[in-house]
């Protein structure tokens, strides 16, 4: 069953809507990207809007590949996993850079 937007999130997602749509208005002028040996004009807005999906992408995926990796530990051991932070100061107490 779907759940249906209470009216504060209808209002905050018709927000969001209008921000992005003015900032692809007030950035639609085109511009010229050259990468390697390939040169692009396209509109400022896809500019920056491409390369932030992408890192939302990259951080989504390997927030889920923790939270995998959280989960098999788990199944393995019977215990809860240790986080992120956990495992850091556990490489420092034996001494390796990294």
């Amino acid at each position: 069953m779907l759940r249906m937007p209470g009216r504060k999130q209808l209002i905050i997602g018709v927000l969001l809507v209008a921000l992005i749509l003015f900032f692809i208005m007030v950035n639609s002028t085109t511009v010229t990207v050259y990468f390697l040996w390939s040169e692009l004009s396209i509109p400022l807005w896809v500019v920056v809007i491409v390369p932030f999906l992408i890192g939302m992408l990259a951080g989504g995926l390997f927030v889920w590949r923790e939270q995998r990796k959280e989960s098999r530990n788990q199944q393995l051991h019977g215990a809860p996993a240790l986080s992120a932070l956990a495992g850091v100061a556990k490489k420092r107490q034996t001494k390796w850079w990294w």
